[in-house]
């Protein structure tokens, strides 16, 4: 028995894809490039390496589908071999487990047929796939984003600037601008705060476990969701940074950072623009193959200008800053009164900006429906 197990092990080994032939057999330099470090490991068994690759570059904005997809085939070979040596049932799972998460990334991958893997892995990779897609739940709308939590880092930011309110405020701030685009399906804020409430959201690592992504995708049915994270640094330097995560995965779809030195209320307001309105919103829309991505990002760019027209010059804008977040902090702790009295005071801040308004004008309902329930 033990011969046999060696024997399949050896052959096993002499017959995997992601052991390939020589470089120099090859006439596709490109390829070589692209497979080289990950064969090297595989030739030499150093499934370690392999696994230390894949955690560096897996979830990197910078790394081509394609190398990825490589990458979750050799961590499946890699951990199959280990069953195949070892009987080990919890290598086998981690070798199906690549193979969900190269499917998750491409419905169509495979690995190449043929002599060059052996039947352990096709069996496998059969039975991973049928039930991926017997199992498989219909995907979510792509088009059906949530904005969550941003987050505050704090290295020595003045106390001029209310910086924890500005951050409360970040997810409203972009909803905003994000409501122009008619092709995209917003959460709204109730479902938001539920999410907060029942998720306890205090830092990123708990945004982005896999137990809260999975929690999200059910309570949502969103296919991704927004967030980030504000640096402040002496001097009042900040630095922005906003992602777009796939909820299913934990992808990170896109990701854009700007910096600028916060002086007065229109410095927000121009990080705001250059970070979110100008970069982050036309490349999403891109991503997503809207067809009418064009005229979308021009309707964001539209209604920020008319914000920055109304916010004018001097500390208008901080100040409505400061009221949104006050706000959305009542509506957090259920508060709906004084929730409401603040979104009335962002209101008359910029008096002649349509989105505080028709705040006050959803929990003006929500709270005419609460008393009607009281009663």
């Amino acid at each position: 028995m033990k011969r046999a197990v060696l024997l399949l092990f050896v052959l096993f080994l002499a017959g995997t894809h992601a052991i390939p032939r020589a470089a120099g057999d090859r006439a596709d330099s490109e390829e070589i490039t692209v497979t080289a470090d990950i064969d090297a490991c595989l030739y030499g068994r150093d499934f370690a390496g392999v696994y230390a690759l894949a955690a560096a570059e897996l979830d990197s904005l910078d790394v081509s589908r394609e190398r990825k997809l490589a990458l979750l085939r050799a961590t499946a070979t890699a951990h199959l071999m280990e069953y195949l040596a070892s009987r080990l049932e919890d290598s086998r799972e981690k070798a199906g487990a690549s193979m969900k998460a190269m499917l998750a990334l491409d419905a169509s991958a495979d690995f190449t047929p043929g002599h060059r893997y052996p039947d352990p892995v096709h069996t496998l990779f059969r039975e991973v796939r049928h039930a991926w897609f017997s199992n498989r739940e219909a995907p979510a709308d792509p088009t059906r984003v949530a904005v969550a939590p941003f987050y505050l880092i704090d290295l020595g930011g003045s106390d001029k600037l209310n910086w924890p309110a500005f951050v409360k405020a970040l997810p409203f701030l972009l909803t905003d601008a994000l409501q122009a685009v008619p092709h995209l399906t917003l959460l709204s804020r109730e479902h938001m705060e539920t999410i907060r409430a029942e998720l306890a959201l205090a830092t990123q690592d708990d945004l982005v476990s896999d137990a809260n992504r999975i929690r999200f995708k059910e309570l949502l049915s969103a296919s991704s969701f927004i967030y980030g994270e504000l640096q402040v640094l002496p001097g009042d330097e900040v630095y922005l940074d906003i992602r777009w995560v796939q909820t299913e995965t934990g992808t990170t779809l896109l990701s854009r950072q700007g910096k600028k030195r916060i002086r007065k209320g229109g410095d927000l307001l121009d990080l705001e623009e250059e970070v979110f309105v100008q970069d982050f919103v036309p490349t999403m829309l891109d991503i997503l193959a809207i067809e009418q991505a064009d005229a979308d990002s021009k309707r964001v760019r539209e209604h920020f200008k008319q914000k920055m027209a109304v916010a004018g010059k001097g500390d208008t804008y901080l100040h409505y800053v400061t009221s949104v977040a006050s706000a959305t902090l009542a509506e957090q702790d259920g508060a709906i009164e004084s929730a409401l009295a603040h979104w009335r005071t962002a209101a008359e801040t910029m008096p002649s900006y349509a989105a505080p308004r028709e705040r006050v004008e959803a929990l003006e309902l929500l709270s005419a429906k609460v008393r009607e329930s009281d009663q």
